[in-house]
């Protein structure tokens, strides 16, 4: 999988971090994350930039959380064309977004299945 940083397991913290997918090629033919949580993991994003691509348009996401626990705080995602936050969760997991801004996010801005 394509991606910026990906955690396959134990905890990632991130605090006051840039990550831009800004010329992303569009011949990827995937969506793009900055970040993927695989199952058993953690992260924890505080006052983080998250920026899709604005030059190709191509398919790209914030961050994709795959059965894992979540803690996104005080960060902005803008220009995501498949979504800024995307969750798969079971009831276990403990997920947590709060006072975040989410600018110009297409498929949905936050979504959770």
């Amino acid at each position: 999988m394509y991606c910026i940083v990906m955690v396959k397991s134990g905890i990632l913290k991130m605090n006051n971090c840039i990550l831009s997918l800004d010329g992303c090629s569009r011949e990827t033919h995937k969506k793009v994350p900055c970040i993927v949580s695989m199952p058993n993991s953690s992260i924890e994003i505080f006052h983080c930039n998250l920026k899709g691509d604005t030059l190709n348009n191509s398919m790209t996401a914030g961050i994709l959380s795959l059965k894992s626990d979540i803690t996104i705080h005080e960060s902005t995602f803008a220009h995501f064309t498949a979504g800024g936050i995307m969750v798969d969760m079971k009831p276990e997991n403990n997920v947590i977004i709060c006072e975040n801004i989410l600018m110009t996010c297409h498929t949905a801005g936050i979504f959770i299945q």
